[in-house]
């Protein structure tokens, strides 16, 4: 949910069950902090959720935000990553109209900067389907063992977790914990609001 002026707010609904998004819509809407608003406008498309393209880039040309793929392939969100790919992308423009030089080979250095800059999405992608794969009541288990704050979570308490888990838990050890887990690392708010 993105706050705006008078009361009023966007609400992203994120699945796909695409005959079902208005009833989820109506359904989220009758939480408490939304009682007695009003519907305004539904409006909605397609979330790239496997990460970026394989190339962003060509002759004056380069892809930013989710034209480029650059949503979270766990949450579905990319205001973020939109933003600092447009920053990117605008510092390489600049430079190559600067040197009036709108080939490939400068637009390549673009995707280089964001290559080093946001998470590994493959890692991310497979985590997320190892994620998506444990049942509701395996999740509320999970999440009985995981701290409320995850800003000084060292590799210590992660293993701490992952033993207690698997000592309580012990049918999760035939399932991708330790990848699911990488994935919601990779989540944090340090990686762009994932």
């Amino acid at each position: 949910m993105i706050p705006k002026n008078d009361g009023r707010a966007n609400v992203g609904l994120v699945t796909d069950e695409k005959t079902k998004t208005r009833g989820y819509l109506e359904e989220f809407i009758k939480e408490p902090e939304f009682n007695g608003k009003e519907i305004v406008k539904i409006f909605g498309g397609t979330i790239p959720a496997s990460g970026p393209l394989s190339r962003t880039y060509g002759e004056g040309l380069m892809l930013i935000g989710d034209a480029a793929g650059f949503t979270s392939p766990m949450f579905e969100g990319g205001s973020h990553l939109s933003l600092m790919s447009g920053r990117m992308a605008a510092n390489v423009a600049a430079e190559a109209l600067a040197e009036n030089n709108l080939s490939e080979q400068k637009f390549a250095k673009y995707e280089s900067m964001w290559k080093n800059e946001f998470p590994p999405y493959s890692k991310i992608v497979m985590g997320k389907d190892d994620f998506y794969s444990f049942s509701d009541e395996e999740l509320n288990a999970i999440a009985k063992y995981l701290p409320k704050d995850f800003n000084n979570f060292t590799i210590f308490d992660k293993m701490k977790v992952g033993i207690r888990l698997l000592m309580n838990k012990p049918s999760l050890i035939r399932k991708e914990l330790f990848g699911a887990a990488n994935a919601l690392g990779y989540s944090q708010a340090r990686f762009y609001g994932w």
